[in-house]
C-alpha cells in the first residue's frame, strides 16, 4: 500500500513539474510557419566531341573600274592582317579555296555600247576568276591551268602554288588595274562566278574556268571592295541599248546616274512617297543641288528592287541566289563589303558635254570627293548595304575611304575565325533522367519496394539538369505542422526532445522520412501533444478481446507483452498512456514486446 502511495505521489509530482511546459509545447503550433530560403544547386557538365569543319571557300570581288588603283594597293598592303588571323586558327590555316573576281560584266551585246562607253564590252570578264600575275609580280607559282589558290592548311599542308606563302601569292593576283567597265556589276559578277544564276539539276554551274572552287560542305565567304554602288542589270537591259546623250530620252544620258535613277528609291526632301531621284534640275541650273539623305541621317534611299530596272538584291534576287548555295546559309555564309557609306546622298548638276535641254545629273561622293581623284572616294552604296544586310549577323559593312584597311581586314578575319571555330551547343537541354535504383540493379538482385509518402506530405520535384549551368529547383512544399523524427526515447524525456525540435520555425515534411521508410510513422505532431486522463487499470480480458478503451492498437500491443504480475500491469498501463499521449501508438511499437503473447495468456 505504501508503495502505491509513493508511486502515486511521484506521478503527481511529475505532472506538476511538467505543467509549466504545456504552454511552451502548445505555442509551437501557434507560431506562423514560413518557408525558408532554399538554395540548393545542381551543376553538371558534359563534354561533346565534334569534328570541326575547316573548309572555307573565299571569294574576293575587287572593283577594277577607274580610280580603284589606290584602293587595290591599300588591300594588298594590308592583306597580311587578314591572313595572319586565319593562320592563327587552332590547327593553323583552314582548308582554303581562295579566288578573285572583278566587277566587269559588260553592258550587253551591242557594238554601239562599245563605241560610246569606254572600257565596257559585251560581257566583260564574265565572272571568270583572275589568276594572272599583276602589278610588279611576274609569276604566281600556281599549277598550270589553276584559276584559284588551294591550301589544305593543317599540319600536312598541300597547295597548288608550291612552297610560297599564300599571302604573297594572293597579293600577286589582286592588282587588277582600273580599266574595267564603269557600270559595275559587282553582285552579278559574284553570282555568276559561283554558278548561282545557272543551276542545272539542282547544282550550281559556274563558268568552266571556275569549276571545283565551290564545295558542298565548305563555308562560303565573300568580300567586296568597290567605290560605287552595284549596277547589275540583266544582259538584255535597255538601259545602255542604244546609248543616249539626251535628257529627253527614255533612260536619259548613258552616265552613272542611270544606276541611281533606275536602281534607287528616295524620299523627296519635301516629303511624300519614295520615288526615283529625278534627272531634271529643280530650276534648270547647273548650280542646283538636292539632298535626299543628309550626312547625319536619316537614310532616305533604298534599293528599288522590283520597281526599277536593276536586278533585285533581296527577295528573289542576288541574296537569295547566294543563300541557295548552302543548306544552312545562316551559319555557312559570311559576306563583308568595303564600300561607300549610304549617307549623305546628294544629287548635283553640271553643264553637259553636248548641247541638251538642261544640265546633266550626278550623285556626289558620300566620302571623299570627285574633284581629287588621287584620294579615295566612294558613292553611296545603297544596294550593297541592303545586300549585306540580308545575311544578318554574318553581313559586315566597312567604309571605303579609309587610308588603312588593316582594321577592317582584321575584323573580317576574326569573323571568319569565329565562323570556323567550335560551335556552342544550342537548343533546350534535356533533364538528366533519374533512373530508379530498381532499374540500375542487375536482374539477379531483388529491387527494393518503393514506399509512397504519407498523405499530406509532398516530395520535392526533381531539379532539371542543365549543361554547365546552375538552376534553382522549384519551391518545395512545407508542412504546416511541426514534425520531428524518429523518436527513440519515451516518457517525459521524449516530450522534451519533441518540444526542442518543435521550436524550429519550419521543418520540411520530407525530412521526417528515414531511408528505411519508417520515419513517416515515427513523426510526432505537436498538436497531438496534450494531456489526457485514462483509467489507470485495464482489464486483461477487454484488452485481449478488443473492446473498450483498451481495444486501441497501442493498448492491445502493450497488453500482449505485459507480465501477469501486478507491477507488470501497472507498467503496461503507464506505457499505454504515454503512447496515446504521443499519438504514435502504432509507430512506437513495431513488434510485440517480450513475454507471452495475448493468445498465450488467454
Amino acid at each position: 500500500m505504501t508503495s502505491r502511495r509513493c508511486s502515486k505521489a511521484r506521478r503527481v509530482l511529475r505532472w506538476l513539474c511538467l505543467a509549466p511546459l504545456v504552454p511552451l509545447v502548445w505555442a509551437c503550433n501557434a507560431r506562423p510557419f514560413e518557408a525558408p530560403t532554399v538554395k540548393p544547386q545542381t551543376t553538371f557538365g558534359n563534354t561533346f566531341q565534334a569534328s570541326l569543319n575547316r573548309e572555307l571557300d573565299l571569294l574576293f570581288m575587287i572593283d577594277n573600274s577607274s580610280s580603284m588603283s589606290s584602293a587595290q594597293d591599300n588591300l594588298r598592303a594590308n592583306m597580311p592582317s587578314f591572313m595572319n588571323v586565319l593562320k592563327g586558327l587552332p590547327g593553323g590555316l583552314p582548308d582554303l579555296h581562295l579566288a578573285v573576281v572583278t566587277s566587269d560584266m559588260g553592258v550587253g551585246p551591242t557594238d554601239a555600247a562599245d563605241q560610246l562607253v569606254q572600257g565596257c564590252g559585251a560581257t566583260g570578264d564574265d565572272g571568270a576568276f583572275q589568276a594572272a600575275p599583276t602589278g610588279g609580280c611576274t609569276a604566281t607559282g600556281l599549277d598550270p591551268g589553276a584559276t584559284f589558290l588551294v591550301d589544305s592548311g593543317g599540319t600536312t599542308e598541300k597547295t597548288n602554288f608550291g612552297n610560297q606563302d599564300i599571302t604573297t601569292v594572293f597579293q600577286c593576283i589582286t592588282a587588277l588595274g582600273a580599266s574595267g567597265c564603269g557600270f559595275e556589276h559587282q553582285l552579278a559578277s559574284i553570282v555568276h562566278a559561283l554558278g548561282a544564276d545557272n543551276v542545272v539539276a539542282g547544282k550550281p554551274t559556274p563558268p568552266m574556268s571556275n569549276a571545283g572552287f565551290l564545295r558542298d560542305e565548305a563555308y562560303l565567304g565573300i568580300v567586296l571592295l568597290t567605290n560605287e554602288d552595284d549596277c547589275s542589270a540583266p544582259s538584255d537591259s535597255p538601259l545602255w541599248t542604244p546609248p543616249s546623250q539626251s535628257l529627253a530620252s527614255t533612260y536619259g544620258p548613258t552616265q552613272n546616274f542611270v544606276c541611281n535613277e533606275f536602281g534607287h528609291l528616295c524620299v523627296p526632301p519635301t516629303g511624300g512617297p519614295a520615288a526615283p531621284p529625278s534627272r531634271l534640275a529643280p530650276t534648270g541650273s547647273p548650280a542646283d543641288m538636292v539632298t535626299y539623305s543628309p550626312a547625319a541621317g536619316p537614310d532616305n534611299c533604298v534599293s528599288a528592287e522590283g520597281q526599277g530596272m536593276l536586278t533585285p538584291v533581296g527577295a528573289g534576287g542576288f541574296a537569295d541566289q547566294i543563300k541557295a548555295l548552302k543548306g544552312d546559309p545562316a551559319n555557312q555564309i559570311l559576306v563583308a563589303s568595303i564600300s561607300g557609306p549610304t549617307t549623305p546622298y546628294t544629287v548635283t548638276w553640271a553643264t553637259p558635254p553636248t548641247p541638251d535641254i538642261g544640265p546633266w545629273p550626278s550623285v556626289q561622293a558620300s566620302c571623299g570627293t570627285h574633284a581629287d581623284m588621287s584620294k579615295p572616294f566612294a558613292d553611296p552604296g545603297v544596294r550593297l548595304l541592303q545586300f549585306v544586310g540580308q545575311f544578318g549577323g554574318h553581313g559586315l559593312f566597312y567604309p571605303f575611304c579609309s587610308t588603312d584597311y588593316s582594321p577592317a581586314l582584321t575584323d573580317i578575319g576574326n569573323a571568319f575565325r569565329q565562323l570556323l571555330g567550335p560551335k556552342c551547343v544550342t537548343g533546350t537541354p534535356t533533364a538528366r533522367s533519374r533512373t530508379s535504383r530498381a532499374a540500375r540493379r542487375p536482374s539477379s538482385t531483388p529491387a527494393r519496394t518503393t514506399r509512397r509518402p504519407p498523405a499530406g506530405r509532398s516530395t520535392p520535384a526533381p531539379v532539371p539538369s542543365v549543361l554547365a549551368a546552375t538552376v534553382a529547383p522549384p519551391t518545395s512544399s512545407y508542412s504546416t505542422s511541426c514534425a520531428v523524427g524518429p523518436i527513440r526515447r519515451r516518457g517525459p524525456r521524449a516530450w522534451s526532445s519533441a518540444r526542442s525540435a518543435c521550436r524550429a520555425s519550419t521543418i520540411r515534411a520530407a525530412a521526417v522520412r528515414d531511408e528505411t521508410g519508417r520515419g513517416a510513422r515515427n513523426a510526432v505532431s505537436c498538436r497531438r501533444w496534450r494531456t489526457r486522463s485514462f483509467p489507470r487499470t485495464r482489464s486483461r480480458t477487454r484488452a485481449s478481446s478488443g473492446t473498450g478503451s483498451g481495444s486501441s492498437p497501442c493498448g492491445a500491443r502493450l497488453w500482449a507483452g505485459a507480465r501477469t504480475s501486478a507491477s507488470g500491469r501497472r507498467r503496461s498501463a503507464r506505457r499505454e498512456r504515454r503512447c496515446r499521449w504521443s499519438s504514435c501508438c502504432t509507430a512506437r511499437r513495431g513488434a510485440p514486446g517480450r513475454g507471452r503473447s495475448a493468445a498465450a495468456r488467454t
